[in-house]
């Protein structure tokens, strides 16, 4: 199901791509699968924002929290993106900020590309950044565990109602 999201979500099949992200979560929680739930909810809140044109807070908490507890560090870079991507929408002063420390965890753990740094695009053209150089020079530079427990103090004090608009969704790659 997990590659299936993916191929639906490249393609812009948002509803078949939700389909299956739903079907990931829902098998992770069946088997006690952290890392598949994690993943999983990573892909439904990005199928699902790409859908509904917003990414609401209690769904990005979810996503960090569990973020947190896993410890995976492609998920924790993942996780920050949608930090990142939502404060772009919510507090733009602040996204800069997410967007240079997750910049700086993915260069130096070489994580691998996946389809949520595509938010990544979108906050970069949302703060109409066009050099992410001197932000990353001037970002605290935090392991994943100090940076995903900012994030999930930071995002715990927006309210609970709270979305982030995502009219624009960035095409892959």
């Amino acid at each position: 199901h997990y590659s299936l999201w993916g191929e639906a979500y490249v393609d812009r099949q948002f509803e078949k791509s939700a389909e299956h992200a739903d079907a990931v979560v829902e098998l992770g929680r069946q088997i006690g699968h952290q890392y598949m739930l994690v993943c999983g909810l990573q892909s439904r809140l990005l199928t699902r924002s790409a859908l509904e044109g917003k990414i609401a807070q209690p769904d990005l908490a979810e996503v960090v929290e569990l973020a947190r507890n896993h410890g995976v560090h492609s998920v924790a870079v993942a996780a920050l993106w949608f930090v990142a991507r939502y404060a772009a929408g919510v507090e733009p002063q602040t996204a800069a900020r997410w967007l240079a420390i997750t910049e700086r965890l993915e260069a130096e753990s070489e994580t691998p590309t996946s389809l949520e740094e595509d938010l990544r695009a979108e906050t970069l053209e949302l703060l109409g950044i066009t050099d992410v150089a001197p932000l990353i020079a001037a970002a605290p530079n935090l392991d994943p565990a100090a940076a995903l427990d900012e994030a999930a103090a930071w995002v715990a004090s927006r309210r609970p109602d709270e979305s982030a608009t995502r009219e624009w969704v960035a095409p892959v790659g």
